[in-house]
């Protein structure tokens, strides 16, 4: 309940469609605000996902990686 976040991690939750704990929410809590606060949860679609995702380093030199070897096999 101290999470520095917690708010902003809940407005998150409850304006995209989410699984599991958020806030200290589960899906069927934050069913109920959403019924309350009158809210629609949108789906983050593919192209947005990546706008929400942390890259660790090791991923990205991953992706690089492979982005290279492909520019250099065409």
């Amino acid at each position: 309940m101290n999470c520095p976040i917690m708010d902003d991690c809940l407005e998150y939750a409850l304006h995209v469609k989410v699984s599991g704990y958020w806030a200290g929410t589960n899906e069927t809590e934050r069913e109920s605000l959403r019924k309350f606060f009158r809210i629609t949860p949108v789906r983050i679609d593919q192209q947005y996902k990546s706008m929400f995702q942390v890259e660790t380093s090791t991923a990205k030199r991953s992706r690089t990686y492979r982005e290279r070897k492909q520019e250099v096999g065409k």
